[in-house]
């Protein structure tokens, strides 16, 4: 499945994607979101949205079998999370 998929949804509002709310995503990912979503006052969605779009224009002619969509989010988001470390608040080592 290419990104650029009509089976993808690019609705105007990323919490229409709801898929962005039940993606498994690694502990730390997790972790990472819940710091920016309380402190930042942002929506889950919109911050995954943003990675997934910024990964897509990165990578634009990967393929994925349809099976692995949500680990296209998982992957947008760590990679992300690395490219944007200074932007954002840190994790706390635990």
């Amino acid at each position: 499945m290419r990104m650029d998929n009509p089976d993808f949804s690019t609705g105007p509002d990323p919490d229409d994607l709801e898929v962005l709310e039940r993606v498994p995503l690694e502990p730390y990912q997790s972790r990472w979101l819940e710091i920016q979503i309380r402190e930042l006052n942002v929506k889950k969605s919109v911050v995954i949205w943003d990675a997934l779009q910024e990964w897509v224009s990165r990578y634009p002619n990967l393929e994925f079998p349809p099976s692995t969509s949500s680990n296209v989010v998982a992957m947008a988001l760590a990679e992300f999370i690395a490219r944007h470390r200074e932007e954002f608040l840190p994790l706390d080592p635990y």
